[in-house]
């Protein structure tokens, strides 16, 4: 076979654009700091960094959710302990008003307090976590007790059949 010149100047070219081709890739790598630009770039590569980015993504919904479920069970704890607090100090003047020795005053008194008390123990049952009732049940949507002190969830709905 025989060698041409224009053979040679061809297969110049096209080694030369070759590493053009490869130097622009490298100078693009270089400037931006990433190996990939284009799928086609490294297929398998590429498949790897989509699944640790959903990984990642994960990662961060598990731990939004584990933050929310611990809010939500402080503002449980603090609404239960509040409302311990609250039937002791209404046993505490049960006891005292049980004694028979009260004046009058002294018992408006108390139940004013225990007025009170109710009131607190209302607020106490249709406490919220962001725009859900904790104490609810399955229908975080809806208050479970009305200003008197009624329930206003079915609670026909909770018990075992």
């Amino acid at each position: 076979m025989r060698i041409t010149n224009n053979m040679m100047i061809s297969n110049m070219m096209r080694n030369l654009n070759r590493n053009m081709m490869r130097l622009d890739k490298r100078q693009m790598q270089a400037a931006t700091g990433k190996r990939i630009h284009k799928p086609s770039d490294d297929p398998i590569a590429v498949s790897r960094s989509l699944k640790v980015r959903a990984d990642i993504s994960q990662l961060r919904q598990y731990n939004k959710n584990v933050d929310d479920a611990i809010s939500w069970l402080e503002t449980t704890e603090l609404a239960a302990k509040n409302a311990n607090e609250a039937v002791h100090r209404l046993r505490e003047l049960m006891v005292q008003a049980s004694n028979g020795v009260l004046t009058t005053e002294e018992t408006t008194k108390i139940q004013e307090e225990v007025k009170e008390i109710k009131a607190q123990l209302i607020s106490l049952g249709n406490s919220s976590y962001g725009s859900s009732y904790i104490f609810s049940g399955k229908k975080t949507n809806q208050a479970l007790l009305d200003a008197q002190g009624n329930y206003l969830v079915d609670l026909v709905d909770y018990k075992d059949s």
